[in-house]
């Protein structure tokens, strides 16, 4: 049975016990220490279901580096079958790795887990873009469990994650997987914990419409990465997707380029999102803005934006638009880009030519006439394609269905008449 059957078996197993974020967690944690000790899980594996629990809760104990992961408390209550399931689980895994990747695709896949994690077309985009040379540092200011950075070339990098549990999950894997990640907790949007100018490279999928209450907004004021001193007053509890971009201009070197996906809104709202829009369009900042497929994220089919930054971009050179939305005509239920789609929106941003009807170049004075509007369809109307009509094809269809009609209506008068 494949690594991704044996976990969805798990999963079953133990619903009802364990919420299914708690089940991958535990997964994962197991799978840690397997990777560090495989005889502790197969002592586990040769013991009586009345003793599991407790070995194992002691063997938990003298990991300190998982041992704070809350969905450890909820074995207490998780009956021994449920337990036994998942020492099973771990014990007859074989490739540490190949289930690791496992564990990630099914954080990514689960109906049931709200937070977001990055998904194949974002991992894919990234991946084929970002270019790593062995003495770079990439940064993921909202990092979740690793995937964007996980799956680039081995270099130096860093993330940061809000929540402590998805930050543990984070380190575990990349453990597992050999990755050189130095994983922090905390919101980086008020205390980032990376230093101003360290980045070559920043990726990042942050929350989506992020909202902020006003404790969290008084202290943003004093974060370091804010453009101007006069704009501080009036960030609004929506700044969120203008914060995350000026995170990531805050933390990236002279030459450094960030690669950010957010929602479309941030490329034509007022107010304080126009203020950073039009710093980044006057000051030459912005690359490309590619408008994506609908459903490019699993948790939502609202097609995102791809916004790339560019701290050595030449001036007087202007901004890439691409409509990469019907790049694939049905993402389908799977949210899954294809590879040869993935190429084809790169191609669409790499290439020097102009001449795709999907792509047009914008230089900041004729950003400026469209009042700092960034959104992609001011610069390129969609293609409409009209499907010719076979007239007789169709017609034949119509008298076929009116003489299914004509025998049904019959039928039933006949009935009717009995």
């Amino acid at each position: 049975m494949a690594i991704n059957q044996q976990l969805n078996k798990l999963i079953d197993q133990t619903r009802g016990e364990l919420k299914e974020d708690q089940t991958l967690a535990l997964a994962t944690i197991l799978l840690y220490i397997k990777s560090k000790d495989a005889n502790a899980i197969d002592v586990l594996q040769r013991m009586g279901l009345a003793n599991q629990k407790t070995a194992l809760k002691e063997l938990l104990s003298t990991h300190s580096e998982a041992a704070d992961h809350s969905a450890i408390q909820a074995l207490e209550y998780a009956r021994n079958e449920a337990v036994s399931a998942l020492i099973t689980f771990t014990g007859h895994l074989e490739d540490v790795n190949l289930a690791s990747q496992a564990i990630r695709d099914a954080f990514v896949n689960s109906r049931s887990i709200t937070e977001h994690v990055s998904n194949a077309n974002e991992v894919n985009l990234i991946r084929s873009l970002v270019q790593l040379k062995p003495s770079d540092h990439v940064l993921d200011p909202a990092g979740g469990i690793g995937n964007l950075l996980a799956s680039l070339p081995k270099a130096s990098a860093e993330l940061q994650e809000l929540n402590p549990d998805t930050a543990t999950i984070c380190r575990l894997l990349t453990s597992i997987e050999n990755k050189s990640i130095s994983v922090h907790a905390g919101n980086s949007l008020i205390q980032p914990v990376f230093k101003e100018l360290s980045a070559d490279y920043v990726v990042m999928t942050p929350p989506l419409g992020l909202r902020f209450g006003r404790e969290q907004i008084n202290k943003i004021k004093s974060a370091p990465y804010l453009l101007s001193q006069e704009s501080q007053s009036t960030i609004p509890m929506t700044a969120g997707d203008s914060l995350w971009l000026q995170l990531a201009l805050w933390a990236l070197n002279d030459t450094g380029k960030g690669y950010i996906f957010l929602p479309k809104g941030w490329l034509f709202r007022g107010g304080y999102d126009a203020q950073v829009r039009e710093y980044f369009i006057e000051n030459e900042l912005i690359d490309a803005v590619v408008q994506l497929p609908s459903k490019f994220f699993n948790h939502t089919a609202i097609a995102p934006v791809f916004i790339i930054l560019n701290k050595a971009k030449k001036k007087g050179t202007p901004v890439r638009f691409i409509d990469a939305e019907a790049t694939q005509d049905d993402a389908g239920i799977d949210y899954h880009l294809s590879a040869e789609h993935i190429a084809d929106i790169v191609r669409l941003i790499t290439t020097a030519e102009t001449d795709d009807p999907r792509v047009t170049e914008k230089y900041a004075p004729e950003i400026r006439e469209q009042d700092m509007s960034l959104a992609v369809n001011r610069y390129i109307t969609p293609q409409t394609h009209i499907e010719e009509i076979n007239f007789e094809a169709e017609s034949a269809k119509l008298k076929q269905l009116e003489n299914i009609y004509a025998e049904a209506k019959r039928q039933l008068c006949a009935l009717l008449d009995n």
